[in-house]
Formats: C-alpha cells, sequence, structure tokens
C-alpha cells in the first residue's frame, strides 16, 4: 500500500478503509502498514510490531480502525503523545486490543505526557514504558 499516484496523500486512509469495505482482511490491512514495510526495509529488528525494545508507535481508537465512522482517541510517535482532539488525556484509561490474533487488555497511565503501557491477559499484566 502507497500513497503514490493518489491526488492527495490525506486520501490514504479512506482507501485504505475502502479495501478493508470492499473484503480486504483487516489484519491484512494492518500488516501491510505495519511489519510488511518494516520487513521490506530490513527493519523488522526495530519496527514493525508491538515487541520489547521495538520502537512504539501506537494509536488507540474508538472502534474497529479501518471503519470509516471510528474515531481515533490518542497517538504516540516514538513515545511522544500527540492530541488528536481537545480532550484531556485521561490516566488509567484501559482498552482491549487484538495482538497477533488473541485479545489482551491495555492500560494506559500518562503521568506529565510520560506514557506508561500495562498489557497482558486477565490481571496478569506486563510494564512496558515509552519514552522518546
Amino acid at each position: 500500500m502507497s500513497t503514490h499516484d493518489l491526488k492527495s496523500p490525506k486520501l490514504f486512509s479512506n482507501r485504505v478503509k475502502k479495501a478493508v469495505e470492499y473484503g480486504l482482511d483487516p489484519k491484512e490491512a494492518l500488516r501491510a502498514l505495519t511489519s510488511t514495510p518494516a520487513a521490506q526495509l530490513g527493519m523488522s529488528e526495530v519496527l514493525g510490531s508491538l515487541d520489547p525494545g521495538k520502537i512504539a508507535n501506537l494509536l488507540v481508537t474508538d472502534g474497529p480502525l479501518f471503519e470509516k465512522s471510528t474515531p481515533m482517541r490518542r497517538l504516540w510517535i516514538l513515545g511522544k503523545p500527540y492530541t488528536i482532539n481537545a480532550e484531556k488525556p485521561a490516566s488509567g484509561e484501559q482498552y482491549t486490543i487484538g495482538i497477533a490474533g488473541r485479545e489482551e487488555r491495555l492500560v494506559l497511565t500518562n503521568n506529565k505526557s510520560r506514557l506508561t503501557v500495562n498489557y497482558g491477559l486477565g490481571d496478569s499484566l506486563k510494564t512496558g514504558k515509552i519514552s522518546q
């Protein structure tokens, strides 16, 4: 997937959503935007998935990522938080996320723009810190 030949790169997101709407598996769409380009660039050791020691860019949405009506809630790039809307970042937000075909719990704690991430199954959570 690429923005090549698009009149505007802003159209890219809508085109990906339309491909999913027409039958592209959402997991394949996510791979096409994350792990596949990382592998093609020879960067799989540092990019492309949420694994310890890798660069963590994280987007949290209020629903399925590739549905047109799903709003984005939070975005972190290289550990730095970016505001998507005017609401104040909350601390202790909890989400259920799908990683590699399994559902896990994700708890985000925002303390003075430093994000701590706890993730795992049930009450057995691992702690990670995202830093710049």
